[in-house]
This record gives C-alpha cells, sequence and structure tokens, in this order.
C-alpha cells in the first residue's frame, strides 16, 4: 500500500512535554533533538508525509532531507498566527465561515460546525482537516474538560455531514505533549470505522490527504505524486503482512505488521531479509 500521511502533527510539540517546551532551562537543541527522534518513529509507523501545523521542524526538515536525520517528508507551516489570548483553530460555523469568507482553502478541526456550515464547505470545494480527539484527562480543569467534550461530541457530526455533502476530508491526529501517546497514532485510524469502511479509511490516510498536500502548488517541496503506487509516482510504499482491507487492525501494530517501509525508493525497515 502506498506509505501513510498525517495531515496535523506538530512534531516539535508532540516529542515533549509542555512543561519542557516551556522551561526556560531547557535547550533548543535537546529539544529538537527530542524531535527528531520523534519523527524517525513515525517514519517506521508507516507515515511517510507529515504536515506540520505549527513549530519550529525547519532544521528538522532539512536534516531528514538532506540524509542526515530519518524521517517522514515533512510539509513544515513554521510559526503558529493567533489572535491575542488564542489560536487559529476553527470550530464554530461563525469562525469557519470567516475563514471560508477569507479565502481560507482547508478548515483545521471543525468539530462543532452545523449542517449548514458543512454545506457551505461542500460547496466552496474547501477542505476539512478532521480529528478524533478523546477526552480531557481527569487531571485537567473542568472548563478544559467541559471545552474538550464539546469537540468530542460533536465529532460524530462532523463526519457524518462531510460524508453526506461530499467534503474534502483530510485526516490527522494532533498529538502533541505528550510523548507517549504518540504510539497510538495508528491506532487513531481504526476510529474512522465508525464512519467509513476500511478502504475508505485507508483511502484517506494516504491518497486524500496526499491530495491536500499537492495544495502547495509550485512551493511543493517535495513535487511528485503521493499516495499512489503507479509507474511514475514517488516511491513511498508499504507492505503489510496480511490484507489490510479485510483487517484494518493490522495497522495499529506497525512494529509487527508493517515488513517493509520504503520512502522515495529507499528502505528504511525490512523484516523480509
Amino acid at each position: 500500500m502506498p506509505g501513510m500521511s498525517d495531515m496535523h502533527v506538530h512534531i516539535f510539540m508532540s516529542a515533549s512535554s509542555q512543561a519542557e517546551v516551556m522551561d526556560p532551562k531547557a535547550s533548543f537543541e535537546s529539544l529538537e533533538a527530542k524531535a527528531a527522534e520523534e519523527a524517525t518513529r513515525m517514519l517506521l509507523r508507516g507515515f511517510t508525509a507529515a504536515r506540520d501545523v505549527g513549530g519550529p521542524v525547519f532544521g528538522i526538515k532539512r536534516a531528514i532531507d538532506q540524509g542526515n536525520e530519518i524521517g517522514p517528508r515533512i510539509y513544515p507551516s513554521g510559526a503558529m498566527i493567533s489572535q491575542t489570548s488564542g489560536q487559529v483553530h476553527a470550530y464554530t460555523p461563525k469562525a469557519v465561515r470567516r475563514a471560508v469568507e477569507a479565502g481560507v482553502k482547508c478548515i483545521e478541526h471543525g468539530q462543532v460546525l452545523d449542517e449548514t456550515s458543512m454545506k457551505l464547505l461542500a460547496d466552496k470545494g474547501v477542505w476539512l482537516s478532521l480529528q478524533t480527539l478523546e477526552e480531557a484527562p481527569a487531571s485537567a480543569s473542568p472548563e478544559t474538560r467541559a471545552k474538550k467534550h464539546t469537540v468530542v461530541e460533536g465529532t460524530d457530526d462532523a463526519f457524518k455531514w462531510a460524508t453526506k455533502y461530499h467534503v474534502r476530508l483530510a485526516w490527522g491526529t494532533d498529538l502533541m505533549f505528550v510523548p507517549a501517546q504518540m504510539k497510538n497514532q495508528n491506532s487513531d485510524i481504526l476510529k474512522l470505522r465508525a464512519w467509513m469502511t476500511s478502504a475508505e479509511a485507508l483511502r484517506l490516510v494516504t491518497h486524500d490527504n496526499a491530495q491536500l498536500l499537492a495544495l502547495s502548488g509550485p512551493r511543493n517541496p517535495y513535487p511528485g505524486k503521493l499516495g499512489v503506487i503507479e509507474e511514475g509516482a514517488l516511491a513511498d510504499v508499504l507492505l503489510v503482512d496480511g490484507d489490510p482491507l479485510a483487517n484494518l487492525d493490522l495497522i495499529a501494530d506497525p512494529d509487527k505488521n508493517l515488513l517493509v517501509i520504503m520512502k522515495d525508493g529507499k528502505i528504511y525497515k525490512d523484516l523480509l531479509r
């Protein structure tokens, strides 16, 4: 199958806790080294491309591209842009409509959209990058838990309406600040079975995600076709021990079930030898 891609990651901030990132005594070099190690693990989980939507990953991307580090193709956003006391996330109908009117081509999150706004995305050809998020931990404040619950609760409607109106969907994990969670990057794909078949889920995390990356146009750092296995495409290939169309659970255990991992024609894992 083609290499998988994750359309909403923060590689730098997924490799360390929030306390570690905010620690004034922590050196950038040490945090970057941890992020580079996480990038390697991401590739070895079968993710040959990643859309990093915020964080200082240009150095890691450059090292990977030059062959000095091992990791996925990174499409970097760089620094986050935010209004005072907020983030660029877009969840509500008002926020999403304002973004669409401003010419935004991809909405991140959107789990609190109403059906009318979802139809607007379809009519305008705007992408929706969705995630299947978990409830906030018990240690979080009551306000944080309540906000997160609203988002998690809205996920079902968001996927159902996106499917109903044929919205251009992308998929990502948005795991960050809890390094131990990153091992769940693959198992998050299994949650998609609540709204789609195994074949549809696999197409989403390979072919469909790649179409969003292609919107980079002339600024695409990796020109070429991703998300497919065909002559002339970029050679990102996974060999699975079994048929993931029949058993999507195979994808959740990459250490055991991904026998070969190839990126750009180079083999980074080979259990057949």
